[in-house]
């Protein structure tokens, strides 16, 4: 890592330490936090990133547009499984809690996030403190494919923008299925390949995700039959075409003609 990123990465990591500590401190009736805040900006130049202590609307209910489609998105993907208030509902990969916060707070169902990236559950974990879910919504560290849960723990496993790109993807499914109960769904948003996308698309878009995993629509509707999974479906999300358009304006007849692009995949367990 060179030394300037490491600088980088020390400074992010830094601050969020930093602003649970504040947090804890604020609670227990020690320290006034804005008046701490507004002194600390005198550092903003120096070791400080004062960014990382707003929260607008959108990052406390969606991520900031993290995941296609964002808010609006994860409001489509709760309707689409009919998510219910006595839902106890996993969120694998869930970042820094956008969409586990908007669940909990729209249908009032209870919510576990879980994520591998310890400075994202801090900061869900404080935006959840701002918002007063922490009744509705905890979270835990964990990796998806090693699920540190029961059998038969939760009524709905649910991901947007991570899964299945955070490890073999079988195996994740097989982890999804064994915590889901009884009839329980599977709800799952990310970006995909489809059959659509040939050779020729590389050829004419070399600097397009060259590296990394890619994941296909098809074998992954596939695998999820293979786990066990039924009623297994997957729905286009209509905003993929500016979304990743403007990102990659090169390729953006890939997105155009659903060649690549962000899917609602859903399924039940058996």
């Amino acid at each position: 890592m060179e030394s300037k990123d490491r600088q980088e990465t020390w400074t992010q990591t830094n601050s969020l330490l930093l602003l649970g500590i504040v947090d804890l401190l604020e609670e227990k009736g020690l320290l006034d936090k804005n008046g701490f805040l507004e002194r600390l900006t005198a550092f903003k130049d120096e070791s400080i990133d004062i960014g990382l202590f707003r929260n607008t609307e959108d990052e406390l209910r969606g991520d900031a547009g993290y995941h296609c489609g964002g808010q609006q998105a994860t409001v489509r993907m709760a309707e689409r499984i009919g998510l219910s208030s006595g839902d106890l509902l996993l969120d694998a990969g869930c970042g820094a809690g956008g969409p586990a916060r908007h669940l909990a707070e729209a249908w009032g169902c209870s919510v576990v996030g879980l994520d591998r990236e310890y400075d994202r559950l801090l900061i869900a974990t404080i935006r959840t403190r701002l918002m007063g879910l922490l009744d509705k919504v905890r979270f835990k560290f964990g990796d998806a494919a090693e699920m540190p849960f029961e059998d038969h723990s939760f009524d709905v496993v649910w991901s947007q923008g991570a899964l299945p790109f955070t490890g073999d993807v079988k195996k994740i499914f097989q982890e999804c299925y064994r915590v889901l109960r009884p009839d329980g769904r599977l709800a799952v948003q990310t970006s995909f390949f489809t059959s659509r996308h040939t050779d020729e698309d590389d050829r004419r878009h070399p600097d397009f995700l060259p590296t990394g995993p890619r994941n296909y629509l098809e074998p992954t509707l596939d695998c999820l039959k293979a786990v066990g999974f039924h009623q297994v479906e997957s729905e286009w999300v209509k905003e993929s075409v500016a979304f990743y358009s403007e990102r990659n304006p090169k390729a953006s007849a890939w997105f155009r003609d659903r060649k690549y692009g962000s899917y609602m995949v859903t399924a039940k367990k058996s």
